[in-house]
């Protein structure tokens, strides 16, 4: 599910959308804010988050 926030503090909603491929291939991705109601093309950082799956 995306999830919006101010994830890198300057005051611009980001934008937060994981990826799942699989059980232990997923990641997410965080795109800025640049403009109100706009974010950037490119994230800022990619992440897997299978670490956070593990059992």
């Amino acid at each position: 599910m995306p999830a919006v926030g101010d994830f890198d503090g300057d005051g611009r909603a980001d934008l937060a959308l994981p990826s799942y491929r699989g059980e232990t291939r997923d990641s997410a991705a965080v795109r800025p804010g640049v403009r109100e109601g706009l974010v950037g093309a490119e994230p800022t950082v990619t992440f897997s988050r299978s670490v956070f799956l593990a059992d």
